[in-house]
């Protein structure tokens, strides 16, 4: 997980993402379909927790990452920022 720091700091910019993906996509600010700053903080942390864990038992268990990959998604883009962001806000 390389761009753990970089995740840390995410955030910060939990406000100005989402200012972003509400223009992006020509959503309004009401918009229900899009969680707010306020319910993305607690759902990023919670990422990032599962992040670390799964990320420590990887390198304790580097063959079970093979199962994670397989019957979920693969655990490289499970921690990439653009998926990362996707799961707090959509």
């Amino acid at each position: 997980m390389s761009s753990g720091a970089n995740l840390e700091n995410l955030d910060k910019d939990l406000p100005a993402i989402r200012d972003y993906l509400l223009k992006t996509f020509a959503l309004s600010d009401e918009d229900s379909n899009v969680r707010t700053v306020e319910e993305a903080g607690p759902i990023l942390q919670t990422i990032l927790s599962i992040q670390k864990d799964l990320y420590h038992l990887f390198s304790l268990y580097p063959h079970l990452e093979k199962i994670f990959d397989s019957d979920f998604d693969s655990f490289q883009e499970f921690c990439g920022r653009d998926n990362i962001i996707d799961i707090c806000f959509i």
